[in-house]
This record gives C-alpha cells, structure tokens and sequence, in this order.
C-alpha cells in the first residue's frame, strides 16, 4: 500500500473492518452495508471452497473492485481485490462466482489511509507483491526490500481447516474469520516488513498473500510478481516503493 502526498506520511488503517462467513452454497454472496471512504484503498479477501472452486468477481460501493491476484490449494481459494473511488456510497459488496455454488465463502474488507491515490482504482497504492502455498504451521510469503521507512505491510493467510490463526511478529491482525473447516486470517504492520508470516496450531495447507504500501510522491515503478514490478499479488507477499 503506498501512502501519498508527503514522504513523511504514515499508512493508517482506515477502521472499516467488514468480516462474515457464509455456508450455504449459493453462487452470489452479499456482505453486510458498508460506506467506504473517499480515496482511501479498500483491500478485500475473499476465501472460497468447493471440490474446484470458482474465481469471485466484485461490485458494488460505487467502486471498481479489480482482481490483485488469486491462488488456489487442493478445494481453496484466495483471492484479493482492490478498490479506491473519489465518489463511494453506502452500500453491499455483491461476491459473486458464475451462479456456481461454493461450499462456503470467507470474506474480510479492510480500508487504509494516507495512501497514494494515483493510478487507477487504487494502483498507485499497491506496488509489489508474491504468493505463497504450502502445509507449515507458520505460513509465510517474502517480499523484496522496501524502498522506504514509510512503506506499510497487508497479508491474508488462509487455512484448510479451523486450526486459530495468530499474526505474524509486529503484525495486527485485522480479521479471523472461520467457516466450514476454513479459516481466512488478515493482517497488517504500519511499516516495512518482507516477512508476511502467522502461526497455525497444527499443520494444514495454507495460502498467504502480502503487500505494501508506501509514503512519498515518487514515481511508481511496476515489477513483476504476479503481474508487475510493485505489485500485489493474493496467498502472497506484496510491499510497496515510493520510487526514491
């Protein structure tokens, strides 16, 4: 997540902390009403199984919600969506997956100021990112070096079973949502951290997103890692740089 206008801005956690489980299979799922704020990145994770789960798209806000990555284990899926508008209103997220019923779906809405504004529903703010998979009881995603003090840390893990999830050292956890032997885990650090990590009481397949955000009015670089250079990618690891 990149924080904007000053190199001396701090990325904030923004307050919205939107988290809900549902098991009926159904195709289409709706989040509870939310009113996201004025140019501030949404990051929404969503968490999803069935014997070959379906890939969510997102509306609703007034927002573009645009895909940063998904990844799959065995029946899972996480999948990670950014949003930023000048213009949001009160409103439902509609999740939806083709009309194909999950088994269950795990979502968690997190906003986060100060962040860079630039780019296109919320690029600007999310700059670098990895995925990661596998069944350790500490799964971990590793970003590359941040370019600046100021950049922030996100990560979602999400756990194929109810095990408890903590946050990784330095790390406050956002959300912890259970749900039909799933569990989605998100979690965020106000500065530079390449090590997204938590902790799992026994061992089960695991998938791990992260990302930064950075503080400064440099120029946004893209790389790949998924998809870019400075860019965020789901069950992963993602930091930002403000291009000094």
């Amino acid at each position: 997540v990149d924080a904007s206008d000053t190199d001396t801005a701090t990325v904030a956690w923004g307050g919205i902390a939107i988290e809900i489980k549902a098991t009926s299979p159904i195709g289409s799922y709706v989040t509870g009403s939310f009113t996201p704020t004025k140019d501030r990145l949404v990051l929404a994770s969503i968490y999803n199984n069935i014997a070959t789960p379906g890939t969510p798209t997102l509306s609703g806000c007034n927002l573009t919600w645009t895909q940063e990555d998904t990844v799959t284990v065995g029946n899972f899926r996480l999948t990670i969506f950014r949003a930023m508008g000048s213009a949001p209103v009160a409103g439902v997220v509609t999740i939806d997956f083709g009309g194909t019923a999950q088994t269950a779906v795990r979502w968690a809405i997190s906003e986060f100021a100060n962040v860079n504004t630039g780019g296109t529903d919320g690029s600007g703010a999310v700059l670098q990112s990895v995925t990661a998979s596998g069944t350790s009881t500490t799964p971990l995603a590793t970003l590359a070096a941040f370019a600046a003090t100021t950049n922030a840390t996100y990560g979602a893990i999400g756990v194929a079973n109810v095990l408890g999830v903590a946050p990784g050292g330095g790390f406050t956890e956002i959300h912890d949502v259970a749900a039909t032997a799933g569990e989605l885990e998100t979690e965020w650090k106000s500065s530079a951290d390449t090590t997204v990590d938590a902790s799992v009481t026994s061992s089960a397949p695991t998938l791990s997103f992260a990302e930064g955000t950075y503080a400064g009015d440099g120029t946004i670089g893209k790389q790949i890692a998924m998809a870019f250079q400075p860019k965020l990618v789901v069950v992963k690891a993602d930091s930002a740089t403000n291009g000094h």
